[in-house]
């Protein structure tokens, strides 16, 4: 989903249609932006990944992503 929010969708839109979202609170969805920019922030620290050379820049950009996704959905500024 946070794909999904960079390329301009409404992000919390389709994940509330997704049939494993179904009856998932808001504040669910919020605590899991807030958590996930800390495991890519260590997962994205690690030594590079011989099977993905581009893996750890990818959850570097997850942090934002994230971040900016959980800042939209409260009008907070980034």
């Amino acid at each position: 989903m946070a794909t999904a929010f960079t390329d301009g969708h409404d992000a919390t839109t389709l994940f509330a249609a997704h049939p494993t979202a179904l009856e998932v609170a808001d504040a669910r969805l919020d605590a899991a932006l807030a958590a996930l920019p800390g495991f890519f922030s260590v997962s994205g620290a690690q030594p590079p990944a011989d099977w993905s050379p581009h893996l750890r820049q990818h959850q570097t950009w997850c942090v934002e992503v994230t971040l900016r996704w959980l800042s939209d959905r409260h009008s907070w500024s980034f």
